[in-house]
């Protein structure tokens, strides 16, 4: 969108932050997917109904939004023009970073990335960028009429829902499955919650899984006897799409309350990483296997279309070695500080 608006800046400053405005409007009604007062809708987006009121009398006039006495709702028109601007500001946002995914793609041997821009922007806007970019690989990959995707926990994938859209569920019945039980941290960011966001904000449908992850093995085969759970569990690892994170081998080990020892034998053996309950150092190579009840890293192998996002720089030890690890990984959806520093001067941003 920058590209974008640099050329309506020195066309028609006058324009620029009204467009924001209503493009702004146009993602909100979207993602409310129903009817709302110019009141509630002035105060959604911190402004006064004065100046929301003639802009929605333009949107109108244009057939872009309808509006009576219950409120204002987008017409399909308001939606193909919102995908339209959505995928311009996508491709906007991509074309700087063009040399820089082909330098990752080389760095860690994968087929393809995105790099979304993260400097001087607030961490929301973002993971926002990542959803939507995570979306356009899934609506160019996805291509089956009923497409089960499974996702992980971890407040990567939390954030990045907010990205998503109805335009996911267009014409296909689109649900989402969790790949494991929860761990014993918040609720947001655990893998049945994070199913149910992405359904909410994409008007698809989502299997929940209620059941402890960090258990031991003779309760999760007793767990696994339950119809119900096998089910929601086998269904995940035949999903056609799987959606995951990575995270770091310090902030893991906590968030799964290993104990001192295991701690100890991560810390020395040098650990950068984890992903489905596997601990694994630079070199991608197994330093612990901590026992999970749910999907499995060698299940990633069965998996027609698999999908990593991670942002920060602080994870680029880990996307490296995960590189190396996982059985499959299709696509990588980063943020620039990330990409900058897993490349460290190999291709520079520009």
């Amino acid at each position: 969108m920058q590209d974008i608006l640099t050329v309506l800046s020195a066309l028609m400053p006058e324009y620029e932050e009204e467009l924001i405005q209503r493009l702004d409007l146009l993602r909100l009604l979207s993602q409310q997917n129903k009817r709302l007062g110019r009141r509630h809708l002035a105060e959604l987006l911190h402004t006064t109904e004065r100046p929301l009121r003639t802009i929605l009398q333009a949107l109108k006039a244009t057939g872009i939004v309808d509006i009576n006495s219950r409120g204002v709702m987008l017409t399909e028109r308001g939606l193909e023009v919102l995908n339209h601007a959505e995928y311009l500001t996508y491709e906007a946002q991509r074309r700087p970073f063009y040399q820089a995914e082909q330098g990752l793609r080389d760095r860690l041997g994968i087929p393809n990335c995105v790099i979304v821009p993260s400097k001087g922007l607030d961490e929301a806007r973002v993971f926002e960028a990542m959803g939507q970019a995570t979306e356009e690989v899934l609506l160019n990959h996805l291509h089956a009429a009923k497409a089960v995707i499974a996702v992980t926990g971890g407040a990567t994938l939390s954030h990045i829902s907010h990205g998503f859209s109805k335009r996911l569920s267009e014409g296909r019945q689109v649900t989402f499955v969790p790949t494991r039980g929860g761990l014993s941290a918040s609720v947001e960011i655990q893998s049945t919650s994070v199913g149910s966001m992405m359904a909410q904000a994409t008007g698809g449908d989502y299997v929940p899984l209620y059941m402890p992850e960090n258990i031991d093995l003779a309760t999760s085969e007793k767990l696994l006897e339950e119809p119900s759970i096998a089910q929601v569990l086998d269904q995940g690892k035949h999903a056609d799409c799987l959606l995951l994170s990575v995270g770091t081998a310090e902030v893991m080990a906590e968030r799964r309350n290993l104990n001192p020892s295991q701690q100890a034998e991560i810390c020395e053996q040098g650990a950068v990483g984890e992903a489905f309950g596997t601990f694994f150092d630079k070199q991608g190579q197994v330093v612990l296997k901590y026992p999970r009840v749910g999907m499995q890293l060698e299940d990633l192998a069965n998996i027609p279309l698999v999908t990593t996002i991670v942002a920060g720089s602080d994870k680029a030890e880990a996307i490296k070695a995960f590189a190396q690890l996982s059985p499959r990984l299709d696509w990588l959806i980063c943020d620039e500080s990330l990409a900058e520093t897993v490349l460290n001067g190999v291709t520079l941003l520009k």
